[in-house]
């Protein structure tokens, strides 16, 4: 076994040493317990995989590239228990991969990005207690989070600039007490006057009981002239959730008018299926005077037996500014003790509209419109 370990560990500093002055490789293979892989890469092109088995296995890998000829990549499969993974990636392009099997996983990918697009992260974890940390930055971004177990825990935070556009994060979750934190932004200014920023899509579906998902989306933009610019939005988010006790949480912003961006929307569906659930989504667009805009959120509750689902919706337009679009509610609930909550608020050229529909018992709707 240490035979093996240690022929891996050579395999790895000979792939180092021999590597061409814009490479770095490395490979690392560990069999047994308490397990340690140590990798640092720098100005090259940067590669590595690590593979670990057996139970409190550790990986850490940094790497560079601020050179910046791009590219970094990083895969990590971790087996057993109480397994961590900690990745922080610079300046290439940046693509990171962790598997971890077992209980007690901790996977932390950082990554940043000076460049042409992409960032991608995918993290699986299986088991129980196991946690999920990755944070991107500035390129396109797009993360993908599926955990299977109890007691699960997965946040992303993604954020990207110059000039912004696009986020993606998907998140599933199987078993009961998962929390899935959902945190996009896409940015703006520098550049042919500015404004932009847009898109942001998330989806996280949860499986099993006493679940949370919060997304938050902003979509900024702002300044620089050419009409003052500003720019944002699109943002969609749907959520699934099955089971007892679920949280939703979705919040969304908004902005338009000049120099493109995704001339507005902000769409959020939920769909929850149990009891005992409860679903809040806040939307919010400015758009002065883009003239072009919409808030749509429709939120389905399926109770088993007494559901006792809530749903609030709070829906907003551009306050003194008019606005030509719509406000659009639609909640569907199913169950007995079921209350719908949705307040709207348009200025002059908009129109709310609101559809609340319950079945069951001991149902109440609340509707404010302005």
């Amino acid at each position: 076994m240490k035979y093996l370990s240690t022929l891996a560990l050579l395999l790895a500093t000979t792939s180092l040493a021999s590597a061409a002055s814009n490479n770095n490789e490395s490979f690392i293979l560990q069999m047994g317990t308490a397990n340690k892989g140590f990798v640092s890469q720098a100005n090259g092109n940067n590669t590595q995989a690590t593979t670990q088995f057996g139970k409190r296995n550790t990986a850490v890998t940094t790497q560079n590239t601020q050179a910046t000829g791009n590219a970094n990549s990083s895969t990590t499969f971790q087996n057993g228990s109480l397994n961590t993974s900690f990745t922080g990636q610079t300046g290439g392009n940046n693509v990171q991969s962790t598997v971890q099997v077992g209980v007690g996983n901790t996977a932390l990918t950082l990554q940043s990005n000076t460049a042409i697009d992409p960032n991608s992260s995918v993290t699986s974890q299986f088991g129980a207690l196991n946690t999920s940390i990755a944070a991107q930055v500035g390129g396109t971004n797009t993360q993908t989070t599926t955990e299977l177990g109890i007691g699960n825990t997965a946040a992303t935070v993604q954020l990207n600039n110059v000039g912004g556009n696009e986020n993606d994060s998907k998140t599933l979750q199987v078993g009961f007490g998962n929390t899935a934190v959902t945190v996009q932004n896409t940015a703006g200014p520098a550049g042919t006057t500015s404004g932009q920023g847009g898109v942001n899509t998330s989806t996280s579906l949860q499986f099993g009981a006493g679940n949370t998902a919060i997304t938050g989306q902003n979509s900024v933009g702002t300044g620089q002239t050419a009409g003052l610019a500003q720019s944002g939005v699109e943002n969609n988010a749907p959520t699934l959730q099955v089971g007892t006790g679920n949280t939703a949480v979705t919040l969304q912003s908004g902005s338009s008018q000049g120099l493109q961006g995704n001339q507005d929307i902000n769409n959020s569906v939920t769909g929850q299926f149990g009891a005992n659930n409860f679903a809040l989504a806040r939307q919010s667009i400015a758009d002065p005077l883009g003239n072009t805009a919409s808030n749509t959120s429709l939120i389905t509750q399926f109770g088993l037996g007494k559901g006792g689902n809530a749903a609030i919706v709070s829906q907003n337009d551009t306050g003194a500014q008019p606005m030509i679009g719509a406000n659009t509610q639609t909640t569907l609930q199913v169950g007995t003790g079921n209350a719908a909550l949705t307040l709207q608020t348009a200025s002059a050229n908009l129109s709310n509209s609101s559809v609340t529909a319950q079945f069951g018992s001991h149902n109440a709707a609340v509707v404010v419109q302005h």
